[in-house]
């Protein structure tokens, strides 16, 4: 699987340090505290210094990229995983990077950003893409719904996936739907609901399949 997807580990390695390149030719351009964190009313309330926002960010994603990569590639039960899905997965973290920086050095440079709407419509486009992918993600311990129960049948974690296909697509289209009318709380209970509607219906089949 490293031979399969290797060249794909390279190009999305480089496109999650692409913030980088970036930070360095604005680099006279940006202020000495750079905002790298904002609250649910969109204001800024974390900052660190131009160098770490710069460097220290990118540096983390692909981090957390390359231990994403390798905890799934050691999984066996991936070998025969949706390769659809597999590169899917592995521009999360590159398309997450590129975006934190976009609005990192809009804010930097004193562009007017409304982060809120952004990182909703963000979120309901990723609720979207892995809502219609999720019925095709096969039995694995390390991508998907990874509950006790599910991990102990695989019919219960193929009817768990199933329902959260759906499930999160129309969670996805209501996010964007209400980007823009600045109410948090629908998002929130979209996340809410995106996890606790299949968390509760795959408990509730695995222990009525088991009692049957």
């Amino acid at each position: 699987m490293l031979r399969k997807y290797g060249w794909r580990m390279l190009v999305t390695s480089v496109l999650t340090l692409l913030p980088i390149a970036a930070g360095l030719i604005l680099w006279n351009r940006l202020p000495d505290e750079m905002a790298t964190h904002w609250n649910a009313q969109g204001m800024a309330d974390g900052f660190l210094p131009k160098g770490a926002a710069v460097f220290i960010m990118p540096v983390f994603m692909l981090a957390v990229h390359w231990i994403c990569f390798a905890v799934t590639m050691a999984d066996p039960g991936n070998r025969a995983q949706s390769s659809v899905l597999m590169r899917m997965i592995l521009y999360i973290c590159p398309v997450t990077s590129i975006g934190c920086g976009v609005l990192m050095y809009m804010h930097g440079l004193g562009r007017a950003v409304d982060v809120i709407p952004v990182m909703q419509m963000f979120l309901g486009v990723l609720f979207i893409i892995l809502g219609n992918y999720m019925p095709k993600c096969r039995y694995n311990h390390t991508i998907g719904i990874r509950l006790t129960w599910t991990l102990r049948d695989e019919d219960t974690w193929n009817r768990t996936h199933r329902l959260a296909g759906p499930v999160w697509v129309i969670g996805g289209f209501v996010m964007l739907c209400t980007a823009f009318l600045g109410v948090f709380w629908i998002t929130l209970g979209v996340l809410l609901a995106g996890i606790l509607v299949p968390v509760v219906y795959s408990c509730v089949y695995y222990h009525r399949k088991m009692e049957g």
